[in-house]
């Protein structure tokens, strides 16, 4: 009795002479000249087909994904603490934003002056704060300091830095006397003119707030502001170039934003993943900045 047996092609591997079988599906009986479409290593064109569609479906999920990504230097990115969010408090990044240069202002003198006047020839750092804050903005302006000690450059000669009250009640007195203990403390001789700290009225104090998306609230409950903790580095024309959120401001990372600035460059996406990936770590895997009441009373200098 014949019995036809399956018919088995044997192809020789590409990569040596390792015979690679394969069976006709189902064992089906051969017919003279059956043949079987194989590729590389004896693998069938089918299979090969698809692996090459999935290839393909991968490469364009990974434009899409790049695309998408790149998106986000157009864009605003936006912090916030849910308390924040419930008071109403936050921060929304606006990089190559135009600080108003023509707001006026009054300096810790009494003098009434316009922003502008402290750029045009250095980057500038700005910090929103209040001098009443009982917490955060001392230890923001405390972090800040302890950075530009570190630095070479001087403030005056390098780079401005500009401290904006946001409370429309604060008087240049307050302001005086903030700008005497953080030069005490800065210690180097003939810096006076590279630390300013101003007052303002609601209207200019709202136009400047907006424009850097910078976003305060006031909590009658405890009759403190409720605000994010944050400083800006801006170029020379007053362009915003960098936010820093936080309370803590690397050296190194400071100085090159600086230079950056003094070059009219804007952050980039790179410094965005960066700071993504540094407030991520910090927050348990969400864009938080540090929460205000945490900080009651910390790090005064007096």
């Amino acid at each position: 009795m014949n019995h036809q047996l399956p018919v088995i092609e044997v192809n020789r591997s590409e990569r040596g002479d390792l015979p690679v079988t394969r069976i006709l599906e189902g064992g089906a009986p051969a017919t003279p000249g059956t043949r079987v479409e194989t590729g590389v290593a004896g693998a069938p064109l089918s299979t090969l087909r698809f692996n090459n569609f999935v290839q393909k479906c991968l490469f364009a999920y990974l434009i899409i994904c790049i695309a998408l990504l790149c998106r986000i230097e157009a864009k605003s990115l936006e912090y916030r603490t849910p308390d924040q969010v419930a008071s109403g408090a936050g921060l929304i990044e606006r990089l190559g934003a135009q600080i108003p240069l023509g707001a006026e202002f009054t300096d810790e003198d009494g003098k009434t002056i316009r922003l502008g006047d402290y750029f045009g020839n250095h980057p500038v750092i700005l910090v929103p704060a209040y001098y009443q804050c009982p917490n955060l903005c001392t230890v923001i302006l405390n972090g800040l300091l302890q950075s530009v000690q570190e630095l070479k450059w001087d403030a005056g000669k390098q780079f401005q830095i500009v401290v904006v009250s946001f409370d429309p009640h604060e008087t240049a007195s307050m302001a005086a006397a903030k700008k005497r203990t953080y030069l005490r403390h800065y210690g180097r001789h003939g810096t006076e003119n590279g630390w300013h700290f101003l007052t303002g009225n609601p209207s200019q104090i709202s136009q400047l707030l907006g424009v850097i998306g910078y976003q305060v609230a006031w909590d009658e409950a405890t009759r403190q502001y409720a605000h994010p903790s944050a400083l800006l580095v801006a170029t020379p024309g007053g362009k915003i170039s960098r936010y820093f959120p936080g309370i803590e401001f690397p050296p190194r990372e400071l100085r090159l934003a600086l230079v950056n600035a003094s070059g009219n460059r804007l952050g980039n996406l790179s410094d965005r993943a960066a700071l993504w990936l540094r407030l991520r770590n910090r927050g348990g895997g969400q864009h938080r900045h540090h929460q205000d009441q945490d900080f009651c009373g910390a790090g005064h200098l007096g």
